[in-house]
């Protein structure tokens, strides 16, 4: 009688596929004449599935748990941000244009971003979910001008307040691909052209992404 071998290619099996032909496999030698004493035991299958389920399970609790973590996060940063900006404007207020009061609170006076004739906005933002999961990709068309050095991504999930935005990236090129980006949030993003000596274009035109 010819050598008959098993058909396998387990590495091309998804996890639940896997897992539910260690069962099978289990059912079909439990009781079955032919192998009175199988080398592996329906027993020892069923245990080596157990375990393996218990594993994904673990691992997928896990993997959500540092998601919400990665959220949390995320949110505490920008209730964070926000409440730094809204002591900024209160004691740019109390201050009364006094940059040395300003200073005594811990802030320094911002100096006015510098625009230049050379460096227009950015144009053709587009957002896209990456190829993995919590990815966000980002495109853009750099403006034609041998003054652009760079560009910075800026960021926030509340579009409606521009001073929220804050900078989450500095790329040479016209395309990022930001990770580890918190699950569920609508985020909008907007990039300025960066120049020599601080000089900056204004902001493009905002893009939200929904990761």
């Amino acid at each position: 009688m010819a050598n008959v071998q098993a058909e396998l290619h387990l590495a091309q099996l998804t996890d639940e596929e896997l897992s539910t032909m260690g069962r099978a496999i289990a059912t079909g030698l439990d009781g079955n004449l032919a192998f009175p004493n199988p080398v592996v035991s329906p027993a020892e299958l069923v245990a080596a599935a157990d375990d393996f389920d218990t594993k994904r399970k673990a691992d997928v609790e896990a993997a959500a748990a540092a998601s919400n973590a990665t959220a949390d996060m995320r949110h505490a940063r920008q209730v964070l941000h926000d409440t730094i900006t809204r002591a900024a404007k209160g004691n740019e207020a109390q201050s009364a244009g006094d940059e040395r009061k300003l200073r005594s609170t811990g802030f320094i006076p911002r100096k006015a971003p510098v625009r230049h004739a050379d460096l227009k906005a950015p144009t053709g933002v587009s957002g896209s979910l990456g190829d993995l999961e919590q990815e966000v990709d980002l495109h853009w068309n750099a403006p034609r001008s041998k003054a652009v050095q760079g560009h910075r991504v800026e960021v926030t999930d509340t579009p409606q307040k521009p001073e929220t935005f804050h900078a989450v990236a500095q790329v040479t090129g016209s395309k990022v691909t930001l990770t580890e980006q918190p699950r569920g949030v609508a985020l909008s993003f907007r990039i300025v052209a960066l120049g020599a000596g601080g000089k900056e274009s204004p902001p493009s035109a905002i893009v939200t992404v929904v990761v």
